[in-house]
């Protein structure tokens, strides 16, 4: 009995201890990240696998930090802004980087951090900076995921025409609004379940659960088993979404404002692009697949009618799809891989040349 009630001691003990450090990490993050269970090897397995550590979607992706200098914002022959596709330097680098190798000419991109400071507008961000028009035409690069175009697009051109912009322009804005959905992950779960001690153990149980009950994520709602593939769950709504011939129209009539005020207040050449979604390509070999809305198509189709500089990502990638075995976007990622990047960046040189 007596020993019994020393165990008991001992596990109460190793519980308030355990309590203790989780509820000092909660409010001291340096402390907090210390006790994560991080992955400390030189690969990154992919945003998605991290999401739902389902060891089937990992992947062991080599990330590429070639060092890249910079010019001066007013020496850049190109602007590059976007979001995390921009960003993605796994196996090569970074696609600006690429793009400044290739053409020679100078890059200056803003970094996924700076542009979000900017709310994601290339507008925004040139006040703020100051940027000074020049007598030489210059490039400004602005891409875009497919899931927070209609969005971003509504955003820049409120800013640029104000209380002019007609009232039927937020139609876009509260249509992706419906795209969100929130994930079950509160700061104190978070460092719970990713603690060094119980992560081994609560990942194993998300493995057994989906191998044999097929229990998932709620932020990875959707999987593929060949190809192998995890999809989020923005891109999964978005997919489904329907979207109507006005909204593309308004999205389109946007792109040409922005386009023609870039162009006259600092005489930028706007070359848009608009990456599919993983979920918009490899999504039908899931079950229960619902056709794609087909918004980059439309969208593009309608832009052309403006002569915007801009082309068919989703096209080009179905029809890649199709003649090649090689993946365009990793398992366990929600990113392009070197051959979806590749594909990107031989369609913005043709606007370059």
């Amino acid at each position: 009995m007596k020993k019994a009630r020393n165990y008991k001691k001992i596990i109460l003990m190793i519980i308030v201890l355990f309590s203790c450090i989780e509820l000092i990490g909660l409010n001291f993050k340096d402390f907090g990240r210390l006790t994560l269970a991080l992955n400390r090897s030189k690969y990154y397995y992919g945003d998605l696998y991290e999401m739902s550590k389902l060891w089937r979607f990992k992947d062991n992706l080599y990330v590429n930090n070639s060092p890249y200098k910079n010019p001066a914002l007013e020496d850049a022959d190109i602007i590059t802004l976007g979001d995390s596709f921009l960003e993605t330097n796994f196996e090569t680098m970074r696609l600006p980087h690429l793009i400044a190798g290739e053409t020679g000419k100078k890059v200056f991109h803003v970094s996924r951090n700076d542009f979000s400071k900017y709310n994601d507008n290339p507008v925004e961000y040139l006040k703020k900076v100051n940027y000074k028009k020049t007598k030489e035409q210059k490039y400004l690069i602005l891409e875009t995921s497919e899931r927070y175009a209609l969005e971003r697009s509504t955003t820049i051109a409120e800013s640029i025409f104000g209380a002019q912009v007609p009232e039927k322009e937020a139609v876009s804005k509260d249509l992706t609004a419906k795209v969100k959905e929130s994930i079950d992950q509160d700061n104190l779960k978070y460092l719970f379940y990713n603690n060094w001690l119980i992560a081994p153990f609560a990942n194993l149980g998300k493995n057994f659960r989906f191998e044999v009950l097929k229990e998932i994520n709620s932020g990875t709602p959707k999987y593929s088993k060949d190809p192998a593939m995890l999809f989020f769950v923005e891109d999964v709504n978005f997919n489904n979404l329907p979207i109507s011939d006005d909204i593309i129209n308004i999205y389109a009539n946007n792109l040409k404002f922005i386009r023609d005020y870039l162009l006259k207040e600092y005489n930028l050449e706007l070359i848009y692009v608009v990456m599919p979604t993983k979920y918009s390509i490899y999504g039908k070999y899931t079950e229960d697949y619902k056709p794609y809305n087909n918004f980059i198509p439309r969208a593009i189709a309608a832009m052309k009618k403006y002569d915007i500089n801009t082309f068919d990502s989703y096209s080009l990638y179905v029809e890649e799809e199709k003649n090649s075995k090689e993946l365009l976007y990793y398992k366990g990622d929600s990113h392009f891989t070197k051959k979806g990047k590749d594909l990107i960046l031989k369609e913005i040189l043709k606007f370059l040349k």
